[in-house]
């Protein structure tokens, strides 16, 4: 940075490690940091921002959709976990999304039963339709969840 004439330059080891992880590539394929930091630079004075490692993060590594994250949970819950999944003939990660997609409402395009409006029609004068698993609703299945949780560590409370 010295060496490219700037006079203001990262001023601690999160800005430098947020720098060097930088989108923008030289010629060689490499991180272009000098290209990056003229960015950061620019940014904060056309802004007033101040240079912060989180701002350097949010201007020159913008956040992937298939970036991956770690949920924290107990070893013998995971186990478990996996091996109902895996028992249903499914991969645990996969279950994992379906649960977390359903529980955001993501990929999620249908209309809830419970809330559509029923369509006249006159050729018939009931119509009956029945709800299929899935559509239970998602609070409930939290529950049951919680539920059979809590039955199956009843046994193990030492208070």
């Amino acid at each position: 940075m010295l060496c490219n004439e700037f006079q203001q330059i990262p001023t601690n080891v999160s800005q430098c490690l947020a720098l060097s992880k930088t989108f923008f590539k030289d010629d060689f394929g490499k991180p272009d940091i000098v290209r990056s930091w003229q960015w950061v630079l620019e940014y904060s004075k056309a802004t007033g921002k101040k240079i912060t490692a989180g701002l350097i993060n949010f201007l020159v590594n913008p956040p992937r959709e298939d970036e991956k994250v770690k949920v924290k949970v107990t070893k013998k819950k995971w186990e478990k976990f996996q091996q109902k999944a895996r028992d249903s003939g499914l991969a645990p990660e996969s279950v994992l999304e379906s649960l977390i997609d359903n529980f955001v409402g993501e990929d999620d395009t249908s209309v809830d039963p419970d809330l559509a409006e029923p369509e006249s029609d006159t050729s018939s004068t009931k119509v009956t339709a029945e709800k299929p698993l899935e559509s239970k609703p998602r609070t409930e299945d939290l529950q049951d969840l919680l539920t059979e949780h809590n039955n199956d560590n009843r046994h193990f409370d030492t208070t």
